[in-house]
């Protein structure tokens, strides 16, 4: 089930600080783009001179009428597959640094997207990084590609370090130690298989990443910060404790944005409840927005009690309900079926026909099917018009358009502003990887990857952890209410004390396409960021 939820999409169902301050080479000043050459970054000791990947700009942002300068760094870093005949990887970066004198404490993030097959360039520019894509009011791609000047910028609270797994944007499988370019492996992206396209070498190769980057650019005392989208999110679940154990990294927090965190709560298995239960109320959600709810809640014109409402039935009556399965009397099944189908928007039909269980594609496809309109399944806020006839493989058109738009403003940032010169191509989105993706090897535990008790372990062990986990209420691919599950399963010795935060923004899986979520999702981040700098020593 893994591997077909991951065929289309982000869940594929989607830095190199400065040198210190006496080694660089004098700046120009700006250009009138924003941003000007200061010459390419120095070699990497033990690799290859720098190449065509590797450059140097500063630049400027103005924020609510102050500003400041940043450093943005391209490049790639060299790590080890893991795998006995010595494969390589060449991770790629871009990284933004304040150009301040005492940033040597200042925090560094990580980002990554998810997949598996997708670089980081959605969160660069949706969400991050000094320049964002624009998106129209209601979250949609707008028409024409623009970046503009993100006034909520991470950079203004962190350094920021988004890198691309092997096979997506410019990362690429290398050849083994001693062999040319002429291996078989060189270029990656396009293999079959990587050894990188399997969960624990993805981690340790992160991994190494993280911690050559950080002896390369003299950052040890800063506090580290993971962050991930979607699959990414597992990522950052799986490495919180694999960082401290296994590359003496510490990390001091965590930043899950629409994360699957338990590839099993993402299963259409109908013999596992909770994967079911756990999208229910973001249907709800949908229904509501779309004027389709029938169902009478308590302080119904409160959208938050509709909600708590919808949770309290999905929990206390369609769980045990569905769990007493044949148990359970015919008039009472209906009955509860039928209120499940009054609260999604569904007729009751349909939902009696599958039992309680709705795939999130048969809802998508199904709310709005006599306007002749379809749900995106990765914002159900969000309806297009639908196909004729609809396809009996649900298609969902936002991954696509977003994607493009990514990859075109992409190309354009990194190749003009920043001053990448290669014919490569950047793999935004690489469908190859979640179609070869090895979920689990001889030896490991079977069934879907978790991470869960990964969060957990880091909690117990690496002192002052801080975590946000961060949700759209219309992602009908890594639902909200599952995270709230996992959250609310975590064994900690007390309560965590504000230290993990679960935040749900009115959109979905990319919610920071919705203006009001991104502003909110920032507020959060900075609080967030503010808490573990004020930990710092």
């Amino acid at each position: 089930m893994v591997a077909a939820l991951t065929a289309a999409g982000l869940l594929l169902w989607p830095d190199g600080a400065a040198p210190a301050q006496s080694a660089e080479p004098a700046a120009a000043q700006d250009a009138p783009g924003g941003g000007a050459r200061t010459g390419q970054a120095r070699p990497e000791p033990g690799a290859a001179a720098a190449g065509p990947l590797d450059t140097e700009t500063r630049h400027s942002l103005t924020v609510d009428g102050g500003g400041f300068e940043y450093i943005a760094r391209t490049g790639t870093l060299t790590v080890p597959s893991g795998e006995a005949k010595g494969g390589r990887g060449r991770m790629f970066f871009v990284s933004y640094a304040r150009a301040d004198p005492d940033r040597a404490r200042r925090p560094v993030t990580f980002v990554f997207n998810g997949g598996p097959g997708a670089a980081s360039a959605y969160l660069h520019l949706g969400l991050m990084g000094p320049k964002r894509l624009a998106f129209a009011e209601d979250g949609r791609v707008a028409e024409a590609t623009r970046l503009l000047d993100n006034a909520q910028s991470w950079l203004l609270f962190s350094d920021l370090v988004f890198v691309d797994p092997v096979g997506t944007g410019f990362s690429r499988t290398a050849p083994p130690e001693g062999k040319g370019k002429g291996s078989k492996r060189e270029g990656g992206s396009g293999d079959d298989r990587s050894p990188f396209w399997e969960t624990g070498r993805d981690l340790d190769a992160f991994g190494a990443f993280i911690r050559l980057y950080l002896s390369r650019n003299d950052r040890w005392l800063a506090p580290v910060v993971l962050a991930g989208e979607s699959y990414g999110g597992f990522r950052v679940a799986a490495l919180a404790d694999r960082l401290q154990s296994g590359f003496g990294v510490s990390v001091r927090g965590l930043v899950m944005i629409s994360p699957a965190l338990e590839l099993g709560l993402l299963s259409d298995d109908r013999f596992r409840l909770m994967p079911w239960i756990s999208r229910l109320p973001s249907f709800a959600a949908a229904a509501r927005r779309h004027g389709k709810m029938e169902a009478e809640t308590d302080g119904a014109g409160d959208e938050g009690d509709a909600f708590a409402a919808v949770e309290r039935f999905a929990l206390d009556s369609l769980l045990p309900g569905l769990a007493m399965g044949r148990a359970l009397g015919d008039g009472d099944r209906t009955a509860l079926l039928s209120r499940a189908a009054e609260y999604i928007g569904l007729p009751r039909d349909v939902v009696i026909r599958y039992g309680g269980r709705i795939p999130s594609e048969v809802f998508a496809a199904r709310l709005l099917e006599n306007e002749d309109r379809v749900l995106s399944v990765y914002d159900a806020s969000i309806a297009y018009p639908a196909p004729h006839p609809v396809d009996a493989q649900y298609s969902d058109p936002r991954l696509a358009r977003i994607s493009a738009a990514i990859a075109a403003a992409f190309n354009h940032e990194i190749r003009t502003r920043l001053g990448v010169k290669t014919d490569l191509p950047y793999e935004v989105l690489n469908r190859r990887i979640s179609a070869r993706w090895v979920w689990q090897r001889g030896g490991g535990r079977q069934g879907a990857p978790g991470a869960t008790e990964n969060l957990e372990s880091a909690f117990k062990t690496v002192p002052g952890l801080r975590a946000l986990i961060a949700h759209g209420r219309y992602d009908l691919v890594t639902p909200y209410f599952g995270s709230a599950y996992l959250v609310n399963q975590l064994d900690l010795d007390g309560e965590p004390g504000g230290r993990l935060i679960l935040r749900t923004y009115d959109g979905g899986h990319m919610f920071y396409s919705h203006e009001t979520a991104r502003k909110a999702f920032f507020e959060d981040a900075r609080h967030l960021y503010g808490k573990i700098a004020g930990a710092t020593p």
